[in-house]
């Protein structure tokens, strides 16, 4: 089992995880038409005017997530944020690397 790990998606679509215990992995390919669909999904939840922090009543540490996109970074600890949530599930849904 690994521990804490980053998902990134370059522009082009690459997808590439680095992490805990030496995991490094790169993904397919993501298509412009997904990564579109990713931009639409962020725009749709409002990511640009998310909160950079949110703790949700009892959140523990090992619930926390982020996501950046450009320059904006939002931090979640718990499920509070339904639209951050569904953001974070599509990331899940593409790259497919598992969120636990």
């Amino acid at each position: 089992m690994h521990g804490p790990y980053t998902v990134s998606v370059t522009t082009d679509g690459s997808v590439h995880a680095t992490g805990a215990d030496g995991l490094t992995r790169s993904a397919t390919q993501i298509t412009p038409a997904q990564l579109a669909a990713l931009e639409g999904r962020a725009a749709l939840a409002h990511f640009d005017s998310m909160p950079t922090f949110t703790r949700c009543p009892g959140a523990t540490a090992r619930s926390t997530t982020w996501i950046r996109i450009g320059s904006k970074k939002v931090t979640v600890a718990g499920t509070c944020l339904p639209a951050y949530q569904q953001l974070r599930k599509a990331f899940v849904a593409v790259t497919h690397f598992y969120m636990g």
